[in-house]
C-alpha cells in the first residue's frame, strides 16, 4: 500500500474503533465484543469490519461538521483566491494565477477569478490537482489531506 493509502484506511478504521470502544464503555449491554478479556481471530475480523463501518459514518457526521465550520469562515481554502475571503496567496501570486491556469490547462480563465462561479471554479482546482499530480509533485498535498482525514475523525468521536 501507498504511504498515503495507509493513512486513508487508518483514518477509517480508527475513528470506528475507538467509537465502539467508547459505546462498549459507555453500554456494556450492547456488548460490541469488547467486554471480554480476550477476542478470537474471527471476533477481531468482525470488529475491524465493524470498525471501518463505524468509522465511515463518523467521517460523515466529520463531514457535516467541517462542511458547517467553513461556512462560518468564508469557504474552503481553495476557494479563497476566487472569493478573497482570506488572504492565502500573495498579491504576486495571485496575480498570475489565471494566467498559469490559461497556459498549463488551456483553459480559458479570467483574470478577476471572482468572476468564475464557485463550481467551475471547484472544477478548476481538480484539474489543478490532476496536473500537478501528473508531474509527480503531489506527494505534500496528498500526505496533508490524509492526516486531515486521520486527524478530523477521531478529534469527531472523541468529542461524542
Amino acid at each position: 500500500m501507498d504511504k498515503t493509502e495507509v493513512y486513508e484506511f487508518a483514518a477509517v478504521i480508527a475513528p470506528g474503533a475507538v467509537t465502539i470502544f467508547g459505546l462498549s464503555r459507555i453500554y456494556p449491554e450492547i456488548g460490541l465484543l469488547i467486554n471480554e478479556d480476550k477476542i478470537s481471530f474471527g471476533e477481531f475480523g468482525l470488529l475491524l469490519i465493524l470498525a471501518y463501518v463505524t468509522g465511515h459514518l463518523v467521517q460523515a457526521f466529520g463531514n457535516l461538521i467541517e462542511s458547517f465550520w467553513w461556512r462560518c469562515w468564508g469557504g474552503v481554502p481553495t476557494d479563497w483566491p476566487r472569493s478573497h475571503a482570506h488572504n492565502l496567496l500573495a498579491p504576486q501570486q495571485l496575480s498570475i494565477l489565471p494566467a498559469k491556469v490559461r497556459t498549463v490547462l488551456h483553459l480559458d480563465c479570467p483574470d478577476d477569478l471572482s468572476n468564475l462561479h464557485e463550481r467551475h471554479w471547484q472544477s478548476i482546482t481538480r484539474q489543478i490537482y490532476a496536473a500537478v499530480k501528473n508531474v509527480g509533485q503531489i506527494g505534500r498535498i496528498d500526505v496533508f489531506n490524509a492526516r486531515i482525514g486521520l486527524f478530523r475523525p477521531i478529534f469527531d468521536s472523541l468529542k461524542n
